[in-house]
């Protein structure tokens, strides 16, 4: 054996003691049970609802879309004044502070992208892709967002949630929330009482239930008493 191979196989030999005279670990934390987790938790369903292509509104028996009023009345791209509509809209959203940075001037059915270009709203993606290059090149290889359904296609198809199902546009931090209760697994079982000396070395048998010994030492206690 050469020296080199020597001295990888003392390294390895040294850190072999070190982990079998190791101290013990802490316990592992109990989580808290998962009873109170509500269906709506975890449920599959997207957070909101992308507008339709063309977009519009349902008032009373009819469905109006934005361009039906718009067209009554023009608009100043360089003027801002206090909106009379759409005053349930909290527009926070960085440098896009006004509403022409996104929406037509000529055609409120439409979107905007680089040099006035207008696209529907089934391109939605396409004008948040303007500002978030980064954010939107992983959305398309699956490393940001949701995707519903299979991941293999030969099971079933797939959904993949555009920006505006998860982001309000206007406004698109999450709110804070709480976090749901981390796993408690039935493996974990309960934690070890003192006195298990010959486990105390090993941090992935610190929770009684990790193996086959529990069950026969508590069928050895049975037979004793």
């Amino acid at each position: 054996m050469s020296g080199t191979n020597l001295s990888v196989f003392g390294v390895f030999f040294g850190l072999a003691i070190w982990f079998f005279f190791e101290p013990v670990k802490e316990p592992f934390p109990r989580a808290p049970a998962t009873a109170e987790v509500s269906a709506e938790d975890i449920s599959t369903a997207s957070r909101r609802v992308r507008m339709s292509e063309p977009p519009g509104i349902g008032e009373n028996e009819f469905r109006l879309q934005c361009q039906e009023c718009h067209k009554l009345f023009p608009s100043d791209r360089d003027v801002r004044v206090k909106l009379s509509q759409h005053e349930n809209i909290q527009l926070n959203h960085g440098l896009n502070s006004w509403c022409f940075n996104c929406h037509s001037l000529e055609d409120r059915n439409k979107l905007v992208i680089q040099g006035d270009e207008e696209i529907g709203y089934d391109r939605v993606e396409e004008l948040c892709a303007k500002c978030h290059g980064t954010v939107f090149r992983d959305w398309q290889r699956g490393m940001h967002g949701r995707t519903n359904g299979y991941w293999d296609a030969s099971l079933g198809e797939s959904k993949r949630l555009v920006c505006t199902e998860c982001h309000d546009p206007h406004s698109p931090a999450y709110p804070t929330y709480e976090p749901l209760p981390g796993p408690n697994t039935l493996r974990m079982g309960t934690p070890l009482q003192s006195g298990h000396d010959e486990r105390k070395r090993n941090p992935l048998m610190q929770w009684r239930g990790a193996t086959n010994h529990d069950s026969t030492q508590s069928q050895h206690s049975k037979e004793q008493e």
